[in-house]
């Protein structure tokens, strides 16, 4: 059985704290992290508020990761979980 985006989002948010981030897996997560969002929305759309309000915030932590060049990585992973977690809250 194919795993779904969202089970792959749950699993990467229940890794996000535990498991180091490089830099580089952490732009490429921001860089995938719409897509993977727009196709939750489609194979669930109850989620599709919290999916828009995550939209936003990555779309602005993505700007700040360009300008800040990753300065407090812990903090914006931290974010990130957090701002995943309304998602998998059911």
């Amino acid at each position: 059985m194919p795993v779904t985006f969202y089970e792959r989002l749950r699993m990467k948010h229940r890794t996000l704290l535990r498991c180091p981030c490089t830099d580089a897996a952490l732009r490429d997560l921001l860089l995938t992290l719409p897509v993977q969002l727009d196709e939750i929305v489609l194979t669930r759309p109850a989620l599709s508020t919290e999916v828009e309000t995550i939209q936003q915030f990555v779309a602005r932590l993505r700007q700040h990761v360009a300008a800040a060049n990753l300065v407090n990585k812990q903090t914006i992973i931290e974010q990130l979980h957090q701002a995943l977690t309304p998602l998998f809250a059911g």
